[in-house]
């Protein structure tokens, strides 16, 4: 759910247990020829995670500390969001954060595949104004304003920490629908070592059919 850190109630680790945790998130990938490498992978969503880009925080589910990438740490902690392009906020009570991270990382890395092709453009952008859709539900079902995640985060704030834990009667079905900037390294990972394995020929039908999955749900 969309949070910030303010009444965050996750303790701080000693330096033996930050090390046992990381270590919990790594394993050895190998690099051809025998070798490895030691990878931290998000708890979460377990997608690597960079060193530059890798946070222990909580989830939904437990109070146990995790190590989390940026796609899964910063829609619980907006108020940590280092940059103002964050992305937007929308209504999807179907999909899980993980899932909307996951399609805009499919749709940011289709529409790198769709400058020659006018029709990719064409499904790309039907898809944009979809998620632009879920976007003004917020607007109008909420208030103006309600699909930025600034504004949302500002709110949060002035919260005390009784109304905090019970902000789920907004936001629980709100998801952050992650700018290109924020999802750029992982996009620039699954750009060179997952997507590339799929012919850029398959990319308007897997196009199609997220547009019609949001499509539907939105109905």
């Amino acid at each position: 759910m969309l949070g910030i850190s303010k009444y965050k109630k996750l303790k701080k680790l000693s330096d033996k247990q930050t090390s046992a945790l990381v270590a919990s998130a790594t394993k050895a990938v190998s690099t051809g020829g025998g070798k490895t490498i030691d990878v931290i992978y998000c708890h979460c969503c377990n997608l690597p995670v960079f060193e530059d880009d890798a946070f222990i925080g909580q989830t939904e589910d437990s109070a146990d500390a995790k190590i989390l990438c940026g796609l899964c740490y910063y829609p619980r902690n907006l108020d940590m969001v280092r940059f103002s392009d964050s992305g937007t906020l929308i209504f999807a009570p179907d999909l899980t954060q993980t899932q909307v991270s996951s399609l805009a990382l499919v749709m940011y890395y289709a529409k790198s595949l769709a400058s020659e092709s006018q029709d990719m453009m064409d499904l790309i952008s039907d898809v944009e104004d979809l998620i632009l859709r879920r976007s003004e539900v917020l607007n109008t079902g909420i208030c103006h304003g309600a699909s930025t995640p600034s504004i949302v985060c500002q709110f949060m704030y002035m919260m005390d920490e009784s109304d905090y834990e019970e902000r789920g009667k907004l936001f629980d079905s709100v998801r952050l629908f992650p700018s290109e900037k924020l999802a750029s390294r992982q996009l620039a990972y699954l750009s060179t070592n997952v997507l590339k394995k799929y012919h850029p020929d398959k990319w308007g039908g897997f196009v199609q059919a997220m547009g019609k999955q949001i499509k539907a749900s939105s109905i």
